[in-house]
């Protein structure tokens, strides 16, 4: 891309000689999501590199299954739904503060290695505020939290086992530990998800029989009575893959790689972080109490801090789509089966689109954006046309959520250590945590 800044595609080729296109302008990504949707589908590789940890919900879905699937998501991801979930973001905020507090306390130099205490806590999120697990479900929780540290971890030799499985089933193939390991929390995670959906069912329909009310408000609630309302019965394996998909998308991974590089933005940036103070405690002070959903959208500075770390660091490295047929993009015939590569940090660091300067950690830029970037494919961090994110007012809350109440209270430092970014893997990560000296804000 900085080599061809103005391209509409670029061709390259893989091991094997194989044909790949990198979808490179604007123009470009509107026309392989959206204009020409229905001309790619997901490669069939990509079902055997991630399909065990997504499951064969809406992320494999294509055509009308993929707008029916899309519809049975689109209520419980109202805003109006995300809004109610506010209170368990807070709560779950301020149980990460005191975290920080307890480890800070015992530490002389305020060293924190602040990556595992945000995956813990976005998980802890997913777990109350989609699927419903209570405190007295804190062993299931721990259950599958273990699985899914298992399946994404990070070690070379797991990163090596998941790009060969793109060629070959090599999960089954070679029953080493790693393998015998990810395997066995896979079918864990399928377990512990279906016997959980299995209640849920039981419970609504029960309370429906009496006449009883259920008040719950997590995303799977509302998921079950939305599918009862389409249809006689609930198809369990169907609910299972399509929240597979949504702790991977919302909890475990992309939403906590999204915190780690704000925190690291801000310990790198102090002046954006007295700023981004300054504006929470000015709210806090003015209104006092409990958070509220309004007063969240107005903190301008924030929005404009968030959206420019998602510009940044896009949690998601690659889209990846297949021409299932001959297609013309830009003018360009792309053939049937080749492979088209759409990387969100291709259009997000384009000094065409975002001026001179794009690789400048900048959230000010988001006050007056050039007219290129104004554009909506622009911004790729939740992707674009039909296949947008259906979380992103989700996810974008918590995100928030969890800045406002750790810059709030705690001050965030670089420590002399370089962050190194995993080579290998589906995330733009930092490979060995992210280690930061954390200190009470004055």
């Amino acid at each position: 891309m900085r080599k061809y800044p103005n391209a509409d595609l670029i061709r390259l080729f893989a091991l094997g000689n194989s044909e790949l296109i990198l979808v490179n302008s604007l123009r470009a990504f509107r026309e392989v999501t959206f204009t020409h949707e229905f001309a790619f589908a997901k490669p069939t590789f990509l079902k055997r590199l991630v399909g065990e940890m997504v499951g064969d919900g809406l992320f494999f879905a294509e055509g009308e299954g993929h707008r029916q699937q899309r519809k049975l998501l689109a209520g419980p991801f109202l805003t109006s739904n995300v809004k109610s979930l506010l209170p368990i973001f807070e709560m779950k905020a301020d149980g990460l503060c005191s975290a920080l507090a307890a480890i800070t306390g015992d530490s002389r130099r305020g060293i924190v290695e602040i990556s595992s205490l945000i995956s813990k806590t976005t998980f802890d999120i997913i777990s109350l505020a989609i699927l419903g697990l209570k405190p007295e479900n804190d062993s299931l929780t721990s259950e599958l939290a273990e699985s899914y540290h298992t399946v994404f971890s990070s070690t070379p030799l797991s990163r090596i086992m998941l790009l060969l499985s793109s060629w070959i089933p090599i999960r089954k193939l070679l029953p080493i530990r790693t393998n015998r390991d990810y395997v066995y929390a896979n079918g864990k995670i399928q377990h512990v998800l279906k016997s959980h959906v299995r209640r849920r069912i039981h419970e609504i329909r029960s309370a429906q029989q009496e006449d009883s009310p259920d008040r719950t408000n997590d995303l799977l609630t509302l998921m079950i009575k939305e599918q009862l309302k389409r249809r006689d019965e609930c198809i369990e394996d169907e609910i299972v893959d399509h929240y597979m998909r949504l702790i991977l998308r919302l909890g475990q991974e992309t939403v906590g790689t999204a915190l780690i590089w704000a925190f690291h933005a801000l310990a790198n940036h102090p002046d954006i972080q007295n700023r981004l103070r300054q504006e929470i405690n000015t709210l806090c002070c003015e209104r006092g109490g409990r958070l509220k959903y309004t007063e969240i959208c107005s903190l301008d500075f924030l929005d404009c801090f968030v959206k420019e770390v998602l510009r940044c660091y896009p949690p998601s490295v690659c889209s990846m789509r297949e021409a299932v047929k001959p297609v013309s993009i830009c003018g360009q015939l792309i053939p049937a089966g080749t492979t088209v590569l759409m990387f969100p940090v291709v259009p997000q660091s384009n000094s065409t689109v975002w001026g001179p300067d794009p690789d400048k950690f900048d959230p000010d830029r988001w006050k007056a954006l050039p007219s290129t970037a104004r554009v909506g494919y622009a911004f790729q961090a939740f992707n674009t046309g039909p296949r947008t994110c259906l979380g992103k007012a989700f996810a974008l809350l918590e995100i928030k959520v969890l800045i406002i109440k750790l810059v709030k209270a705690w001050n965030f430092c670089p420590v002399p250590k370089p962050v190194a970014v995993q080579k290998i893997g589906l995330l733009y990560k930092p490979a060995n945590g992210l280690e930061l000296r954390v200190q009470p804000a004055l």
